[in-house]
């Protein structure tokens, strides 16, 4: 078993045939001497980075803005409440 097979599943019917990387090859139109775990790797990063593309819109400033806004607003709001608690004391 796997390390990940207490978390991971895998279902699948039919029948699976075990082939060789030179039937692979010739069922995906590659070279065999292309079917290696490097170029595998750079295939990988390349498919994920044309899927994966950042936002091209930066948000971060107006994140950061309302996070402050909402922060001051919070300790104007928490100061008025304590005020308005001690003028009830008094």
């Amino acid at each position: 078993m796997g390390p990940n097979a207490d978390t991971s599943a895998w279902s699948g019917n039919g029948a699976f045939t075990k082939i060789t990387t030179e039937e692979a090859a010739k069922y995906l139109g590659m070279n065999v001497d292309d079917m290696s775990p490097a170029t595998c790797s750079k295939e990988y990063e390349a498919a994920w980075n044309a899927t994966h593309v950042p936002d091209p819109i930066d948000t971060s400033a107006a994140i950061e803005h309302a996070t402050t806004e909402i922060v001051v607003k919070s300790i104007a709001t928490v100061a008025i409440i304590i005020g308005l608690v001690a003028v009830d004391f008094m």
